[in-house]
Parts: C-alpha cells; sequence; structure tokens
C-alpha cells in the first residue's frame, strides 16, 4: 500500500475493521460469556462441582488467550516491527497447535501425576500415586 500512487486511507480502514476490530469484538463477547460462567460457577455448593467447572474452563480459555493474544500483540501495535511481527506470528502458528493438546490433556489425572513426577520426581514417592 505504501506503493499506491492513490489515497489508501479507505483501504486501510478496512483492514483495521477486519484484521483489529472484528477479533476484538470477538474477544470481548468471549470475555463476557466466560464472566457469566463463572458467575454461575460460583453459585455451584460443592467444592468439587466447582474445582470440575474451573479446570474445563481454564484449559478453554488458555486456550483462547493463546491464539488472541499474539493477534493483540501484531496488529494493535502502533508502530510495526515486520521482523518482530514475523516471530510472532511463526511462533504462534507452531506453538498454539502444539500447546493445545497439552492443555486438555491436563484435565487427565493420569497425566496430570504422569507429569509431576516427570518435572519433581524427589517430591512425590511411588506410594503417593
Amino acid at each position: 500500500m505504501k506503493l499506491a500512487c492513490a489515497d489508501t486511507s479507505a483501504l486501510e480502514m478496512v483492514g483495521f475493521i477486519s484484521v483489529g476490530l472484528m477479533p476484538l469484538i470477538c474477544f470481548f463477547f468471549i470475555l463476557t460469556s466466560y464472566s457469566c460462567i463463572v458467575r454461575s460457577i460460583l453459585q455451584i455448593r460443592s467444592t468439587e462441582g466447582r474445582h470440575r467447572a474451573f479446570s474445563t474452563c481454564s484449559a478453554h480459555l488458555t486456550a483462547i488467550l493463546l491464539f488472541y493474544m499474539p493477534v493483540i500483540f501484531i496488529y494493535l501495535r502502533p508502530t510495526p516491527s515486520p521482523w518482530l511481527d514475523a516471530t510472532v506470528q511463526i511462533l504462534n502458528n507452531l506453538v498454539t497447535p502444539m500447546l493445545n493438546p497439552l492443555i486438555y490433556s491436563l484435565r487427565n489425572k493420569e497425566v496430570k501425576s504422569s507429569l509431576r513426577t516427570v518435572l519433581c520426581p524427589r517430591c512425590f514417592k511411588p506410594e503417593q500415586l
């Protein structure tokens, strides 16, 4: 667009709306729905039920944040840096899909206990598992 000899303000506005404003609106809708979910979870009387609901929501919220944070970082900065934008985009395209199975599998008790024994083998004795 920098090489165009015509007025590019309309194209810049379309780019800002489609890349910046629409994902931001979707993100606010997601935050609004999660605030309603958290409010209803807090009304659950049993602590086990609350814990299970929060663990499910935390996995979903982590995956959403992993998707939206690089988008916000890249597109809503006042001064773009092509090298930094490319690095963040590559990491977003590689790291997020690789972390999604890990995020959703951490809800499984066996995966949690295996991860604990790998990260801190002296902290847990075999009879505790």
